[in-house]
């Protein structure tokens, strides 16, 4: 009698796939709100009878066959058991995906594989699950449990067979999935990629096997703090993001992570690999990194990161954009680098604001790429800490240095033998620069600019609160924009008249708060000039002379102008002497409102 009751009651139970759905709770792309109506493939194997839970029942062999959607009298919650083969399940986030409420049997049920079983299944739980789930065949957990908000814990996950699994690539991404998992069998996973993304999975997976993995991209881009330092890496190509925002992870206090033996051949990308990482602090210094091809935004807002990385080898490295950025801890010796692929260095220590190399001169000897064209723009942005030699850098390549020191508030290096001769954008390099002087050097006049194409120097010198060396000699002819170029450098006072400003055609804020900038400039042609507001705001005439007022509309009004300008020089004042040549400028056709200080 005990075993034909058992018989009875669990044998049929123990073979059937049980869940419990909930009709009204309908999406774009559902069934009504009495309706189900089942994830099923054209891919998939069936022929099982399901009871849906209402005194009724069919007998399903075609994925799409009319009964695969059923009809209830009324909404309401449902248990639904299929019997039999039902082989190919795929939500994909779309169809009933929030309907279906928990499983409490798997029963002979297998997922199939194909991607994105369960994805989006926002209110399914399966912690009560009687049984282990058959994963028979399946090779893929792309997308399976993705956007499963409601799932927590899996009852008897860690007996899964995932041997065949080959990849797991956003598995729980968004889930609040947080069971133990270590007794996984994932030596086939080569794609572990968004894993864990976004989810609260934080249990132990030291004993994994990862020998197959070739991506760990974002994998861990969530509050994961376990220490994996003995996992095998060394066929992993991607790293980017792996622990991306990820606030909490610091290899779970341990520093074994050093002993990650990195491919060595192919390429390997760290790009972002511990962005907004700012509990991580763990020495990685050991890394083999001779075949990373790019580290951008590596350590980027890793606020706590200060380990030594300087004998990394970076020989086949090109691009290092934001490697640093943020990374207020920051402040190791990095001068023996071999840098000299690298293309793109923007921002790559910008906002570093402990980074001075630590303490050492030798990233003068940086030798930099001298076959492809470079970028700097931003590189020690902020980076108030930073003031080391780096005039020995070859710069002939370099395209770009837009804003590279802007904020930088310590830099005060001479610079005078860079060869700027290629690049297009100095605007706001040395803006906020406050200690920039060029390290008193005045050969930062010897620059030779760049005189075809484009040339950008706006904000140049903004705010450089000390920088006052001689650059009349600078070949601008290719500038069309000297905007707010010495705005409130208050400290500048050098000749500019040779400068040849013919194409430019913008001067708003030039000198606005350039007090001690008392030079003759009449000898520039603005014939193209539509723009000079602010141009001399705050001159007065104690720090701005009669004569340079003089020489201004004296010159400029015997030459071709833009009409309807309005320009102020403040309260500067001119002489008798220029009264005609101002009435030129103010008269038709010229037509320009002039603020000065009179006579």
């Amino acid at each position: 009698m005990g075993s034909l009751l058992q018989n009875t009651i669990f044998g049929r139970t123990k073979n059937s796939f049980i869940s419990t759905w909930r009709t009204s709770n309908t999406s774009t792309g559902s069934s009504t709100s009495n309706q189900i109506r089942l994830p099923l493939l054209a891919v998939g194997s069936y022929n099982f009878t399901i009871d849906w839970g209402d005194g009724t029942s069919n007998n399903i062999t075609v994925w799409n066959q009319a009964q695969t959607t059923h009809t209830y009298t009324a909404a309401g919650d449902y248990v639904i058991k299929i019997t039999g083969v039902c082989k190919g399940w795929q939500f994909n986030n779309t169809g009933d995906r929030l309907k279906i409420l928990s499983v409490s049997n798997w029963g002979k049920f297998n997922p199939g594989d194909v991607v994105a079983h369960f994805y989006g299944c926002a209110n399914l739980t399966l912690d009560s699950v009687k049984d282990v789930l058959d994963l028979t065949g399946v090779k893929t957990f792309v997308n399976s449990f993705r956007g499963c908000s409601s799932i927590s814990s899996i009852a008897r996950v860690n007996e899964w067979n995932t041997s065949a699994v080959t990849t797991m690539a956003s598995c729980f991404n968004s889930s609040s999935f947080n069971s133990d998992i270590s007794n996984w069998d994932v030596s086939k996973v080569t794609d572990f990629s968004a894993m864990f993304m976004s989810s609260a999975f934080n249990q132990p997976l030291n004993t994994w096997n990862t020998i197959s993995a070739t991506s760990f991209a974002n994998m861990f881009q969530n509050q994961f703090n376990q220490n994996i330092g003995n996992w095998n890496v060394s066929n992993c190509s991607n790293f980017s993001q792996m622990f991306n925002f990820n606030s909490a992870f610091n290899n779970g206090g341990s520093p074994d992570i050093n002993n990650w033996n990195l491919k060595t051949t192919g390429t390997v990308l760290l790009s972002g690999t511990f962005t907004a990482a700012t509990s991580f602090n763990q020495p990685i210094g050991n890394w083999n990194t001779a075949a990373v091809s790019s580290t951008n935004d590596l350590f980027s807002n890793a606020t706590t990161f200060n380990q030594p990385i300087g004998n990394w080898n970076m020989s086949n490295n090109t691009n290092m954009s934001n490697m640093f950025i943020a990374a207020s801890s920051f402040n190791q010796n990095i001068g023996s680098w071999n840098v000299s692929k690298v293309v793109n260095f923007s921002s790559m220590f910008g906002g570093a604001t402990s980074f001075n190399n630590g303490g050492s001169p030798n990233i003068n000897n940086w030798i930099l790429n001298s076959t492809s064209n470079i970028v700097m723009n931003s590189m020690f942005s902020n980076a108030k800490n930073f003031n080391q030699p780096i005039g020995n850098w070859n710069t002939v390549q370099v395209t770009r240095t837009d804003a590279m020191f802007s904020g930088a508030s310590l830099f005060d290096q001479n610079l005078s033998n860079w060869n700027m001769s290629n690049n297009a954008n100095l605007s706001s390099m040395f803006q906020n620069a406050t200690s920039f002087n060029n390290g008193g050097s005045p050969e930062i006049n010897n620059w030779t600019l760049k005189t075809t194409g484009t040339l950008a120097i706006n904000s140049m010198f903004s705010t450089a609160l000390v920088f006052n060396q001689p650059i009349g000699s600078w070949n601008i002819s290719v500038v069309s924009n000297l905007s707010a170029m010495f705005n409130g450098a208050v400290m500048f006072n050098k000749d500019l008249s040779n400068w040849d400003t013919t194409n430019i055609t913008s001067m708003q804020n030039a000198f606005f708060g350039a007090t001690a900038f008392n030079q003759n400039i009449g000898s520039w042609n603005i014939s193209n000039v539509t723009n000079f507001v602010g141009f001399m705001t705050g001159k007065t005439s104690t720090n701005f002379s009669a004569t340079n007022l003089d020489a201004i509309y004296n010159g400029w009004s015997s030459r071709p102008v833009k009409p309807s300008i309005s320009i102020t020089f403040g309260t500067a004042k001119h002489t008798a002497a220029a009264s005609a040549s101002k009435a030129i400028l103010t008269g038709t056709p010229n037509n320009w409102t002039i603020t000065d200080g009179g006579i």
